[in-house]
């Protein structure tokens, strides 16, 4: 199921169905949106549903390891096999942006020197760069968040005994994989606490979730908590996830020094791309 994102769909096909269509594609926008599902439509469309798996090659992190150089080559090499048809060869990776510099650049003489009927859906989440050598030669195909009323209708339909849905379509920031993952965490009881931890003024007491939760998931949490706390300051009051947010994070705006946190998040995200084991980076 795709939710809000008819506007692109409706663009690649047009250019598709056109004699202008491009051979590399950019799906860029936040984690967790539906762009690779997009990605995936548009290669069952364009495969039909015969060849999909003949003809799609997709490579993705697995089990928190990333994509390796030797994944990437054995990729393209894949895209040189000729069909039996003399139809498409299409390669998804899930994300282009967690691929080191050398992965980029093997993909890039791919995409510079391209096979008729070879088309390349690159995933790119926000926040995660790029060579420009390969962006230069890709259509962007940029994705939003999701409407609330969409997130409020799928919580409605998937989670209907769900309680404090509201509060988890706030949480979510449009993004159905974020929702779920929250919804599998209790992420509602622990956006609470940890807005409370944060309070004490010791950054060093989150040390307890970092074993439970990956960086990435508690730096995405810590930077919902400082964008809501700025809302709150600025009295635009959006739908408080508990009881007593606004009043609480008007008070840790004004005591945290968000210096040590936007450090901590750096670290955060240093460790989810080099795998480490992130305690020790809330003992400061």
């Amino acid at each position: 199921m795709i939710l809000g994102h008819d506007k692109q769909i409706q663009f690649f096909q047009e250019r598709f169905k056109s004699r202008f269509f491009h051979h590399a594609w950019i799906l860029k926008g936040p984690r967790g949106v539906g762009k690779f599902t997009c990605a995936l439509h548009f290669a069952r469309d364009i495969l039909k549903d015969e060849n999909i798996y003949a003809n799609l090659k997709i490579i993705a992190a697995q089990d928190e390891k990333s994509i390796s150089v030797e994944d990437v080559r054995n990729s393209l090499d894949f895209l040189t096999q000729t069909t039996i048809e003399g139809g498409w060869k299409i390669l998804v990776i899930d994300s282009i942006g967690s691929l080191n510099r050398h992965s980029q650049n093997t993909i890039l003489k791919s995409l510079e020197e391209p096979r008729p009927k070879t088309l390349f859906l690159l995933i790119l989440q926000n926040g995660e760069k790029i060579l420009p050598t390969i962006s230069s030669r890709c259509i962007p195909l940029n994705f939003s968040g999701i409407e609330e009323r969409l997130i409020s209708k799928y919580i409605q339909d998937k989670h209907e005994n769900l309680e404090t849905s509201k509060s988890y379509a706030e949480l979510s920031g449009g993004s159905i994989g974020r929702l779920e993952t929250l919804i599998s965490k209790d992420g509602v009881k622990l956006y609470e606490t940890m807005v409370l931890h944060m309070i004490s003024g010791k950054i060093s007491s989150l040390s307890g979730l970092a074993s439970k939760h990956t960086p990435l998931f508690l730096s995405e949490m810590i930077t919902t908590i400082y964008h809501r706390s700025i809302l709150f300051q600025g009295n635009q009051n959006p739908y408080p996830i508990y009881e007593t947010e606004a009043r609480d994070l008007k008070s840790l705006m004004n005591m945290m020094d968000w210096r040590k946190v936007g450090d901590l998040f750096t670290r955060l995200h240093r460790a989810e791309l080099l795998h480490l084991e992130p305690s020790s980076l809330f003992l400061v």
